[in-house]
């Protein structure tokens, strides 16, 4: 495309692939030899040490070490080192913008709402005499250290985010001149420094701060107590809770435990548009995966292998036929549909040109997927998928994006959690959250903590057993920490905190028309698509501060 006189514009993605790839340049003699031992040539690599070493190191020092072959090593590091770019770019940096963003705009209305909650009480001082001027005062001189010391904290995490973005801009863009032209120990180096970076930003992003309110409430007209008949100022926002040990623990249901990182947003379901999939082979909606802001892949029943592409305005855009019967679909970072099968325990993937083919094979029958921040595949296994009887084994499985198995969560296995985890999502501190059924007529929400342990189970919001009817089918997050689930005994979702904790009944059975909510997926504009029993899809917008995550 001709911009001006003398130059012409290419597209720069169609300008990469047309650069032949250059071989990596040799590599010195000097980089060849160890450091400890001068004459000895590098060899292995340690996978303990994450280091390179000779013959005489792996007999020594490290011996007892897993160790491979270094230039193996070095192969692979050079193959995942795109990976993990593209991994900060598209995962991390999004996310340090987005806390910047929000920073910045709560920069601006905390001072405002400061300052309104001041002139509220130097109005009150007026009604007063000399006590009262005095103890408005200090009441305004506490609150504006406390704005002080809140924009101080506000500034500070500004700093510290706008450092990472230089970092990752800088690490991309060095990652991407090395993989043109730098040599295999260079491509080592920054490797190790991509690695570091990534666990720093993990670290960085739980630890989000809370936004705080001030208002100014009335105090009782009681000359007993000036303090309490001037009146004081209230904070609204997230609770700070102690650190208690990571153990089993059930909700009774109350709405003032808010999580210490958490953003809270305003909530207030509104329905968009509600549509009914037609000449389809089942009536359930048994798995939603969003693919864009506009579209979202949807199966109907467990016995089906078709699937189909619809869009928010109820057009079926295409639709796939698999060897077998789908039970839960997800969307990696790639674009591409991961599928699990409801008969088997060999997970599928299907590109965008819709080409299937399988992915990996898991030991146990897979259920729940779920595509974790970090690309890893989260699946729910289970010897068997009938509810009674509950299966034997269950275990919570992760993968790799190349379909490597890197871990496992086990639950406890004295108490029996998990019995069946049907359904699994990821949340925005790494926690991991499952549908789990005890029967086929209760079930609970299991949360795991990013190291693995058990951090809370929900058995629904009745004040009694009795009253505990709870059956959890859909489970999904969204970017503030919410976990969205369905009751299909109670015909409801539930809106839970980031550690499992009861907020609100977020759909009601009015709300859903008196439909069990079989599936939820919450889509990158933060709208919720709840599936029911009668191959009906309804759409919600359930954040009032939408832009925020838009």
């Amino acid at each position: 495309m001709r911009i001006c006189a003398d130059h012409q514009m290419q597209n720069w993605d169609k300008y990469q692939k047309s650069i032949k790839p250059t071989a990596p340049p040799p590599v010195p003699e000097s980089k060849k030899n160890c450091k400890t031992h001068k004459d000895e040539k590098l060899q292995f690599y340690c996978k303990a040490c994450l280091l390179p070493l000779c013959t005489n190191c792996k007999l020594t020092k490290h011996e007892g070490h897993k160790t491979r072959d270094l230039w193996e090593e070095i192969a692979e590091q050079r193959d995942n080192l795109p990976f993990k770019l593209s991994q900060i770019r598209t995962s991390f940096l999004p996310m340090v913008k987005q806390q910047l963003k929000e920073l910045e705009d709560h920069g601006g209305t905390l001072s405002y709402n400061v300052k309104g909650t001041i002139g509220n009480i130097e109005k009150r001082s007026k009604v007063m005499k000399d006590e009262i001027d005095r103890t408005s005062k200090k009441l305004v001189d506490t609150l504006k250290h406390k704005e002080n010391k809140d924009l101080s904290k506000l500034e500070s995490r500004k700093q510290t985010l706008n450092g990472f973005v230089r970092k990752i801009n800088t690490a991309i863009t060095s990652g991407e001149r090395l993989l043109q032209s730098g040599d295999d120990f260079e491509i080592m180096e920054l490797y190790q420094n991509v690695i570091e970076m990534i666990k720093q930003l993990n670290e960085l992003l739980k630890r989000r701060p809370g936004k705080t309110k001030y208002t100014f409430q009335d105090g009782q007209l009681n000359q007993s107590q000036l303090s309490t008949m001037f009146g004081n100022y209230a904070v609204k926002g997230p609770t700070v809770e102690t650190q208690q040990a990571l153990k089993t623990v059930r909700s009774r249901g109350s709405r003032s435990v808010v999580p210490t990182l958490q953003v809270v947003p305003e909530v207030h379901p509104r329905l968009l548009k509600t549509f009914t999939c037609k000449s389809i082979p089942g009536n359930k909606v048994s798995a939603i995966a969003p693919i864009s802001d506009m579209e979202a892949w949807i199966c109907f029943g467990w016995t089906t292998n078709e699937i189909y592409l619809y869009n928010k305005e109820g057009y079926r855009l295409k639709r796939l036929v698999l060897k077998h019967p789908v039970d839960d679909l997800a969307v990696d970072h790639d674009g591409n549909l991961i599928v699990s099968t409801f008969t088997g325990s060999v997970i599928r993937i299907v590109d965008k040109k819709l080409q299937v083919r399988d992915f990996f094979l898991c030991p146990l029958r897979c259920r729940g997927l779920a595509v974790s921040n970090a690309g890893e595949i989260i699946v729910c296994g289970v010897d068997t998928c009938t509810a009674m009887p509950p299966p034997a084994r269950s275990t919570i499985f992760k993968y790799t994006a190349r379909g490597n198995k890197s871990g496992h969560l086990e639950g406890d296995r004295a108490k029996r959690i998990p019995i069946h985890p049907y359904r699994v999502a990821e949340n925005i501190d790494g926690s991991i959250a499952i549908s789990d059924w005890i029967s086929d007529k209760e079930g609970r929400v299991v949360v795991f903590s990013h190291d693995g342990k058990i951090r809370m189970v929900y058995y629904g919001n009745g004040s009694s057993e009795a009253d505990r009817s709870f059956l959890p089918y859909g489970i999904c997050t969204d970017k503030y920490g919410h976990i969205l689930v369905g009751d299909i005994i109670r015909q409801e979702v539930h809106l839970l905190d980031v550690k499992g904790h009861f907020i609100t009944v977020l759909l009601s059975r009015t709300d859903l028309d008196n439909e069990r909510p079989y599936s939820l997926a919450v889509d990158h504009m933060g709208t919720l698509w709840v599936g029911n029993e009668r191959a009906q899809l309804k759409i919600f917008r359930y954040l009032v501060n939408q832009s925020h995550i838009v």
